[in-house]
């Protein structure tokens, strides 16, 4: 830790002032605070976090870094940069140990069983912001598979380090990894329980196949929330078991007499949604999906509380002449009736005869 000199009755201070700091292990980032010393105590004026993992080697970086409170709750306004100049001479080593792991006998269990499984890496977080604008908040992290977890130890800090792996089972089924940042309640932080300071959803789709490091932005749980700072992760599937479609149970006889009435045919599969944003009351839903093709409209069963639901619902819809547009709609069933937060209209006149769709729509809200 170094500490310049203070300088007085200006706000555009100049220090010019070098420290060396040795970088541990588990290091991710630099914390800069900056302080008002009077005579009565020292205010806090803001802090700016450098990642480390921006820094070339042995190479002088010059930025400016805009501050930033230490708290959702911090009354005092922040504002104003802080120029630094950095020079990373040594990089400090991974600290982070991945676990060894039998891939053949993974692949044997997928066969078997239907289960993979795949490796999550907390590195460390940045840029966090708490409840207590007086003190650092003190954070854990869990990450999730399905009924699959591990949780982090707590550290008090905005910018905490764990170097710290979990090796989770994958049900089939499963479709994303959840990691969620907290802050653990406190009386002097004034929380009753702990609470979410950010979330991070990844598609085990998307993970590779050999460990990989990477920072992810924390957003919020709700709609509403306001979360800051990232997460450094390092990912890697060892086996990934498919969602296995359900497939609508072709009537081959309905399919030529709506042909021969000059109507069309279409089979669609609800599979699953991902990363759905959570509700103000509640950060999760209860989703269900209406699919409307002309006047007809099917709908799926609604899901238990999940932001990646796994609904599989085939669905056969006689196609009217000049229908062209499928409309998507995603509902909460939470409360009371059921409320869209999502709708899609997919064009399926670009759609070949016998031709088979599988793919992600994005919703809009």
């Amino acid at each position: 830790m170094g500490k310049t000199a203070t300088q007085k009755k200006t706000l555009n201070p100049k220090w010019g002032e070098v420290f060396v700091l040795e970088v541990p292990q588990k290091a991710v980032s630099l914390e800069v605070l900056v302080h008002d010393s009077d005579l009565v105590g020292s205010a806090f004026l803001g802090m700016a976090c450098v990642n480390l993992d921006d820094l070339p080697s042995g190479k002088d970086v010059i930025r400016s870094y805009n501050l930033q409170p230490r708290s959702v709750k911090d009354k005092n306004p922040i504002s104003g940069t802080i120029r630094l100049l950095c020079n990373y001479l040594t990089h400090a080593p991974v600290g982070l140990q991945m676990p060894k792991v039998d891939k053949t006998a993974m692949d044997a269990r997928k066969q078997k069983l239907g289960v993979g499984a795949v490796t999550i890496g907390v590195v460390g977080c940045n840029g966090l912001m708490g409840s207590d604008p007086a003190n650092h908040p003190n954070v854990y992290v869990e990450v999730k598979v399905g009924e699959s977890r591990g949780m982090t130890e707590p550290m008090s800090s905005t910018c905490p380090c764990w170097n710290q792996p979990f090796l989770l089972d994958v049900a089939s089924g499963c479709q994303v990894a959840e990691v969620t940042v907290f802050e653990k309640a406190s009386a002097i932080a004034m929380l009753s329980k702990d609470q979410v300071l950010g979330v991070v959803s990844v598609l085990l789709s998307d993970m590779p196949s050999e460990p990989s490091f990477g920072w992810y932005p924390l957003v919020g749980l709700r709609s509403s929330d306001l979360a800051a700072g990232a997460v450094k992760l390092a990912l890697c599937a060892h086996v990934i078991p498919e969602i296995t479609v359900e497939r609508p149970r072709r009537d081959m006889n309905a399919v030529k007499d709506n042909a021969s009435r000059g109507l069309g045919t279409l089979e669609v599969s609800v599979v699953a949604a991902k990363q759905l944003i959570g509700s103000d009351e509640t950060g999760t839903r209860e989703a269900m999906v209406s699919v409307q093709v002309g006047q007809s409209k099917q709908q799926t069963e609604k899901m238990g509380r999940s932001l990646n639901p796994v609904f599989n619902k085939p669905m056969t819809f006689k196609v009217d002449p000049g229908v062209s547009v499928v409309k998507v709609a995603v509902l909460d069933k939470g409360g009371k009736g059921a409320k869209e937060f999502g709708e899609v209209e997919i064009d399926i006149t670009d759609f070949e005869e016998e031709d088979e769709v599988d793919d992600w729509w994005c919703f809009t809200a």
